[in-house]
């Protein structure tokens, strides 16, 4: 079980409110589509927008990791059916 202290919990209560998953051909990745208060990115407090950052740069960077452990996957399978 994950015990996440209140700062995390609500950081990350955030980061589901304010980002979205978003993709095209070939890419996917969460992007911010909201902010947690009213105003401009200006107006936000800097220790929740950086949370927001941090959590979008590590959740995005896994996505890229899941990608490449797949390419490798699907090359290694094509390369055995090649073969056989």
């Amino acid at each position: 079980m994950l015990l996440f202290t209140a700062d995390v919990k609500e950081a990350l209560e955030w980061f589901q409110l304010t980002h979205q998953l978003q993709g095209g051909y070939g890419w996917v990745e969460w992007q911010r589509t909201a902010l947690p208060s009213a105003g401009g990115v200006e107006d936000q407090p800097a220790k929740v927008m950086e949370a927001l950052a941090l959590i979008a740069r590590e959740e995005n960077a896994l996505i890229g990791q899941a990608r490449k452990q797949s390419r490798g996957k699907g090359r290694e399978r094509d390369q055995g059916q090649r073969r056989g």
